[in-house]
């Protein structure tokens, strides 16, 4: 599968490492659906359970890629979503990184068991400005 490098900065000074992603598309006879490229997002903290449930008839009906919810709401969106292919994602570390590792590893672990199929970690964005790529790496 193709895949295409991932620059985090620009400029000069110490970079960080550049990531690979699979780019799943490059490859694609036809191109994909615009409305499967859309995570469609809620994470206010307070948002409440009339809105996570709009929010996933929303991604039902426009037959969206994913919903992204508050760890809390994982569950509610597995279920609202079980019989769909618009996947529940989730955010560890939100809003700013500052957990500690082992916390955001937690977190990811009892979102999976939850049903997120998605998970995207904030990196530490003070270790980030502090150009402490290494953290980031091992975060």
């Amino acid at each position: 599968m193709p895949s295409y490098a991932v620059p985090f900065f620009k400029g000069s000074g110490p970079q960080p490492p550049t990531f690979t992603c699979p780019n799943a598309y490059a490859s694609a006879a036809v191109p994909p659906k615009k409305n499967k490229l859309i995570d469609h997002t809620l994470l206010k903290p307070e948002a409440s359970e009339s809105q996570i449930r709009k929010l996933c008839e929303e991604a039902k009906q426009y037959d969206f890629a994913s919903v992204c919810i508050n760890p809390y709401w994982v569950r509610l969106g597995h279920e609202l979503l079980k019989d769909t292919d618009v996947r529940v994602c989730t955010v560890v570390g939100f809003p700013l990184g500052a957990s500690a590792v082992a916390s955001k590893g937690l977190e990811a672990v009892e979102a999976v068991k939850d049903g997120a199929r998605e998970v995207d970690m904030v990196i530490n964005v003070g270790e980030i400005k502090s150009k402490n790529y290494q953290a980031v790496e091992d975060d």
